[in-house]
């Protein structure tokens, strides 16, 4: 997961330095490929606003963090 993540981050042109990513199997931190049926995995990305922004940011701090999840189950 954490591979497929930063070559997606790469190819948008997102430095994978700047990313945080969370890998989380029923709000555990742990290995993913130990997940069993059933077991919800969650994959989070954060990035700090100042590193993705095309303009300046109007109404966010430069100290801002940008992030989004995604909530998968193993079948």
């Amino acid at each position: 997961i954490q591979s497929n993540v930063n070559a997606i981050l790469t190819n948008d042109g997102v430095s994978t330095a700047d990313a945080t990513i969370t890998i989380l199997v029923n709000g555990s931190s742990t290995d993913a490929k130990n997940a069993v049926r059933g077991d919800k995995i969650t994959v989070t990305v954060q990035v700090p606003i100042s590193k993705v922004n095309w303009v300046t940011p109007l109404f966010f701090p430069t100290t801002a963090v940008t992030s989004e999840s995604v909530h998968m189950v193993r079948l």
